[in-house]
């Protein structure tokens, strides 16, 4: 069968956009698919369509884990949604060099062994800072 916009658009449409699975479907090869995509506006309008489809069904399965109370959903979020409201994915510390840490996903994450005294002042200096971190690895002596 002779390939046409028309059928490589319902095809891709049935094969939720992906090139790959589309050029299977329709007894082909992936690069005669991408050459014809090239050439047609319309396709690239049905798998950026296709592709924004899928991002809103993603981002409501985010939105939905977060909503469930999902600790860690809630921190990859803030890490790349928050950036401008100053949440990090990751970021270096220097609190004068006496514990090994560093924050990640907004977690401060530091060594599961730490004294008394090297707890309250990593909390005393970390809480005269303006980011808000979730401390985690409470020390085993509180």
């Amino acid at each position: 069968m002779t390939l046409t916009v028309e059928r490589i658009a319902c095809a891709l449409k049935d094969c939720g956009g992906f090139q790959s699975i589309t050029a299977r479907y329709l007894g082909t090869t992936p690069s005669v698919i991408i050459k014809w995509v090239n050439k047609s506006p319309t396709l690239q309008g049905i798998i950026t369509d296709m592709k924004e489809r899928y991002l809103d069904v993603a981002e409501g399965k985010v939105l939905e884990a977060i909503n469930n109370g999902d600790r860690n959903m809630l921190k990859w979020y803030l890490s790349y949604q928050g950036r401008d409201r100053g949440y990090r994915s990751e970021t270096n510390l220097n609190l004068k060099g006496k514990l090994d840490h560093r924050v990640v996903g907004g977690v401060l994450m530091m060594p599961a062994k730490v004294s008394m005294n090297e707890w309250k002042q990593l909390s005393d200096e970390w809480s005269n800072r303006k980011d808000e971190l979730l401390i985690e690895h409470m020390p085993d002596e509180v």
